[in-house]
């Protein structure tokens, strides 16, 4: 597999860098249609974009496992994936270990168990990668070498996607981690469940004939590699989708200027301020809705009081709350009149620089 590289002419070096590159220009852009970042590319259809092309990996995996492999040995390797992943994934969530300490999913969908089905499903997708880029890079084939690269590639996704996750709100640790909130022992974790993985698939092949029913072409047996390039480009492409929406702004409150970040995606407002220990002074949080509604707010896993704003679509203020602390939870609350964006900010705000019911903020483009 190591001599591709050697017998690939510079045609099809080329067509495979192109067709990679167009993939990302259309992957790219069905992440902005789904997050309606581009009017004129909207989705009237919510994220099902985003859901089908995250399921293309899935059927990618199966199908050239079963190809190269042949399905004899294919599916014991993604099951075992996915059965150790998701063992891993329990342990780690009901006693805080594994992954760095204690973590929660808060994501919707299908779960099994404690563990949302599609972090069970995706486990095969990226230890098999890694599987199949150490076969092709690695020239020396000593078992524990590849066991370590095989771990070590799958820790270099895990570094681009759980921050992005992390940002989103998909998923948070409690006790957070000087990497984007994310400790070091969750890449050992991801290190280990890998290794466990192949090192326990490749000792098998070492012992066993593990040649393909089919002849199959170099270039077919590298297509991981690729994919691992489409796969990290993509999420940088989350990464910068991430950053546009949640990107500081400032605004001016009655001539004071305050920092806010916005929380635009459906798991951002359920993130929210929570599990964070403080807000900066003239700092605060901006909750934008599709639609005015009388959007209620607790105070759900917070740890520290703050004032709650409710904007109509034109940046004035319609209702406050102010100095709500923790302890109100579970008690919701909602304005008076509908609203289109609630702002959070550090508890006596509103009263230190006289924000009442009328008052606008001045730069709308802000808000907007």
């Amino acid at each position: 597999m190591s001599v591709f590289i050697h017998i690939v002419s510079m045609r099809t070096r080329l067509f495979i860098l192109c067709t990679i590159c167009i993939a990302e220009i259309i992957l790219i852009a069905t992440q902005l249609w789904a997050h309606g970042d581009i009017p004129w590319m909207q989705s009237p259809y919510g994220s099902w974009p985003v859901t089908a092309i995250m399921a293309l990996p899935l059927l990618f995996t199966v199908l050239h496992s079963g190809w190269t492999l042949s399905w004899r040995r294919a599916v014991p390797l993604l099951l075992g994936a996915a059965s150790v992943g998701f063992f891993f994934e329990e342990l780690g969530l009901k006693y805080e270990t594994v992954f760095g300490g204690a973590y929660s999913y808060q994501t919707s969908g299908i779960f099994i168990g404690n563990v949302p089905l599609l972090v069970i499903l995706y486990w095969p997708v990226f230890i098999y990668l890694a599987y199949c880029i150490t076969n092709v890079v690695v020239r020396w084939k000593f078992l524990p070498l590849m066991v370590v690269a095989d771990g070590l590639i799958a820790v270099s996704i895990d570094l681009f996607l759980d921050p992005i996750q992390v940002s989103a709100g998909s998923w948070q640790w409690l006790g957070g981690g000087w990497y984007f909130g994310i400790p070091i022992g969750n890449f050992i974790g991801w290190f280990v469940v890998t290794a466990l993985v192949t090192g326990t698939f490749r000792s098998v092949e070492a012992f066993t004939n593990h040649r393909a029913p089919n002849p199959v072409h170099p270039l077919w047996r590298a297509l991981p590699v690729g994919g691992y390039a489409l796969l990290i480009l993509s999420l940088v492409a989350l990464a910068l989708l991430d950053h546009q929406s949640t990107r500081p702004s400032t605004i001016l409150i009655n001539g004071t200027p305050l920092a806010i970040t916005r929380a635009v995606t459906v798991a951002q407002r359920q993130q929210g301020l929570s599990n964070r220990e403080h807000l900066a002074p003239n700092h605060g949080m901006l909750f934008v809705f599709d639609t005015p509604d009388r959007h209620g707010i607790w105070m759900k896993d917070m740890r520290f009081p703050i004032d709650i704003l409710w904007l109509d679509p034109n940046g004035t203020v319609v209702d406050l709350q102010s100095n709500v602390s923790p302890e109100t939870y579970p008690t919701v609350f909602t304005p008076k009149m509908p609203a289109q964006y609630v702002l959070e900010l550090p508890a006596g705000f509103s009263q230190n620089h006289d924000v009442r019911i009328g008052t606008t903020i001045k730069d709308k483009k802000a808000v907007k």
